[in-house]
């Protein structure tokens, strides 16, 4: 089976691991891009991309709304409008949504980006409907710094407890150990950084 990776990862595997662990700023830099630029759009499919450098951590996870919300498009009733707040309150707990193994990391920053299913506001309400995506994305970026990052050996992702729409999610990660990919599920949860 061939697994579709992002430019970000291409690049890294094409021109090697230690430039890019060099500086884990870069992945800041290079969120719009990733945020872009990830694996064509897939119900019941998320991407997850994994960063370790030295007690640096990053996880950046990108995923169709219907996954996490039941719907794709912006949120009208009192019911959809709960169901992205629910959601955010999940993802913003990384605690709740990964287990590290060998290392005690905390979060040090969160980003979410729900624009696309955002409730209706008056100023959207006069806007063409034509112009809503077909296809909403969803994503979390997380940074945490850990205590012995360079040990950290295991991660085990919780989305599935959480969002019973994903299936599937492809996780890309590097590590001081090298780089891989791991094909996660319901009954397979755990990525291992060696």
């Amino acid at each position: 089976m061939v697994i579709q990776v992002t430019d970000l990862f291409k690049k890294i595997a094409m021109v090697g691991l230690i430039p890019y662990l060099c500086c884990l700023s870069y992945v800041a830099i290079a969120h719009e891009h990733i945020h872009t630029s990830h694996s064509p759009h897939v119900h019941g499919v998320a991407e997850l991309n994994l960063i370790v450098e030295h007690n640096k951590l990053e996880i950046q996870f990108n995923s169709p709304a219907i996954n996490l919300l039941g719907f794709e498009y912006r949120a009208h009733t009192t019911a959809e409008i709960a169901e992205v707040e629910q959601a955010k309150d999940h993802l913003i707990n990384a605690n709740k949504m990964f287990v590290f193994e060998n290392a005690d990391c905390q979060q040090t920053a969160i980003k979410l980006d729900f624009s696309a299913v955002e409730p209706v506001t008056k100023r959207d309400q006069h806007q063409n409907e034509s112009q809503a995506p077909l296809h909403s994305e969803v994503s979390a970026r997380y940074q945490f710094k850990c205590n012995s990052g360079t040990e950290l050996t295991r991660v085990n992702v919780k989305l599935f407890e959480y969002f019973q729409y994903i299936k599937h999610i492809k996780a890309f990660w590097i590590a001081k150990s090298g780089q891989g990919v791991a094909e996660l599920n319901t009954s397979s949860t755990t990525i291992n950084l060696n």
